[in-house]
């Protein structure tokens, strides 16, 4: 689900329900969304509240009850729009559920009253993807627009640039996107392994590299056995990579990647930003893989749109659009295109999220 259309969720205060299974990224398209307006978001996970957390507590005045409800809700000073997530909403309890539906139906709890201004949507998992998750009643069904999130290399991508994410585990995925996201058997990881690949648990494995904590039981832990063998040999193989800065120096002469190695160079060229874009089309052209050629020219219309200028540039995609849109449809050795040079890539510019 692309930025723009939450966006128009978002200005139509249509109600909006997220699902999909753990760690794929639901409330993180929706911080995404807040911070890309620069509208104020509260987030609240059912899961971890009762029902008084949401609900609020009850006083005797004058002989009558008056409920206040929590400060984690907008009050009377908030601001004039935000967005108010209900998270986790199909694995609350059911007190917590009852009162959350009161929001959704009636924006009100009580005597409070949700600000005008204010967007409610909210985010769970099916019972298909979690054993824990509860089925929502149908008629608090027919009150959302539902759509379901599933994992995006090319959103993770994105979000993985401006975030700061080891490039090597950017170029390990479309290397091998299969393991971006890689459920248990039967969606209950207890009876094999607790850690699974997801792009959540890959922004944890980014945190390993950084506390050079590489040992393939470490990387386990994060995103299961099978994926941190993969990506323990690919770290090993990473070591052959060019150098950065004799490639910036000399785009022309600098040595090519393995073509394994492609995406972790491109990646990382293109997270060198401003000034060297010049050097960076100059270099990215003479890779050998158009899926590599294709993931740079993308990325850069979010992050570098100046590299699209260059004539190197320009002339490569005059000369081959219709080479290009073939490649779109038929990637190479089975990896997977991510490149929509039709439109721009979103640019959210966060730090890894509890729930990516």
């Amino acid at each position: 689900m692309q930025l723009e259309e939450l966006e128009s969720y978002f200005r139509s205060r249509l109600p909006l329900m997220l699902w999909g299974p753990p760690g794929v990224g639901k409330s993180a398209r929706i911080r995404q969304l807040a911070q890309t307006l620069g509208t104020h978001l509260i987030e609240l996970r059912l899961a971890q509240l009762s029902a008084p957390d949401l609900r609020g507590s009850a006083r005797i005045e004058a002989g009558h009850t008056r409920w206040y409800p929590p400060a984690c809700l907008p009050g009377p000073n908030a601001s004039a729009e935000g967005i108010l997530l209900l998270d986790e909403l199909t694995t609350a309890t059911p007190g917590v559920r009852v009162a959350a539906y009161q929001l959704i139906l009636n924006r009100r709890l009580g005597e409070y009253r949700l600000p005008t201004g204010w967007w409610v949507c909210a985010a769970g998992q099916h019972p298909s993807d979690c054993a824990a998750a509860s089925e929502i009643p149908v008629p608090l069904l027919n009150h959302f627009v539902h759509r379901r999130i599933e994992p995006d290399l090319e959103q993770w991508t994105t979000w993985a640039l401006h975030a700061q994410i080891d490039p090597r585990i950017v170029g390990f995925l479309h290397f091998k996107p299969d393991f971006l996201y890689a459920p248990p058997p039967n969606g209950n990881p207890g009876r094999q392994e607790p850690g699974f690949p997801t792009p959540r648990s890959w922004a944890f494995v980014n945190s390993l590299l950084q506390v050079e904590l590489l040992r393939v039981d470490n990387l386990a832990g994060a995103v299961g056995q099978a994926a941190a063998e993969a990506f323990s040999a690919y770290l090993t193989l990473s070591r052959n990579l060019p150098n950065l800065d004799e490639i910036l120096r000399q785009p022309e002469l600098a040595s090519l990647p393995e073509r394994s190695l492609g995406y972790t160079v491109v990646v990382a060229l293109i997270a060198r930003g401003k000034g060297y874009e010049a050097a960076i089309a100059t270099y990215l052209l003479r890779l050998r893989d158009r899926n590599q050629i294709l993931l740079g020219l993308s990325l850069a219309l979010a992050s570098l749109p100046e590299l699209l200028t260059m004539e190197c540039v320009v002339t490569f995609l005059v000369a081959n659009q219709e080479a290009l849109l073939v490649a779109r449809e038929q990637p190479d050795e089975g990896v997977k295109p991510v490149s929509r040079l039709e439109r721009p890539l979103a640019a959210p510019g966060l730090t890894p999220p509890d729930d990516l």
